[in-house]
């Protein structure tokens, strides 16, 4: 998987296999960060970032 940033979403062709744009009430986001865990491994992963400082916003 690949995080891109573009400059014009008209470029994106959302028909491809893999799409994903993320929006929140302030952008259109590949600003945000987004992690990806295995569902078996989600406690495990919150408690890991929640110690080292991070936001967690479900």
């Amino acid at each position: 998987m690949s995080v891109c940033k573009v400059n014009d979403y008209r470029e994106t062709d959302l028909n491809d296999e893999f799409v994903f744009i993320g929006k929140t009430d302030d952008e259109f986001s590949f600003n945000t960060d987004y992690i990806l865990v295995h569902e078996a491994d989600y406690e495990q992963a919150l408690k890991a970032l929640e110690k080292a400082g991070y936001q967690i916003v479900p």
